[in-house]
């Protein structure tokens, strides 16, 4: 059970490494095809970073990061 929650752990730490890439390609891209005339290929950019803002929400959810405005601030001691 132990190896079966390691391995859960390990494919999340990828699962938002290649997440964490991709947005990052991503903006790579986006600034490429602003500067391009053609609108075609900002449709399929959109498209991906919205596809990418999916799996961000689905692993913050996962990962039970709570929003800043409803975790605890921290101590002050």
């Amino acid at each position: 059970m132990d190896d079966f929650i390691a391995n859960i752990g390990l494919y999340l730490m990828y699962l938002s490494s290649v997440v964490g890439a991709a947005s990052i390609i991503l903006q790579g891209i986006s600034k490429i095809t602003d500067i391009t005339p053609s609108k075609k290929d900002d449709e399929y950019v959109t498209k991906a970073k919205k596809a990418v803002g999916v799996l961000v929400t689905i692993l913050d959810r996962v990962s039970l990061q709570l929003p800043a405005d409803k975790s605890r601030p921290p101590s002050s001691s």
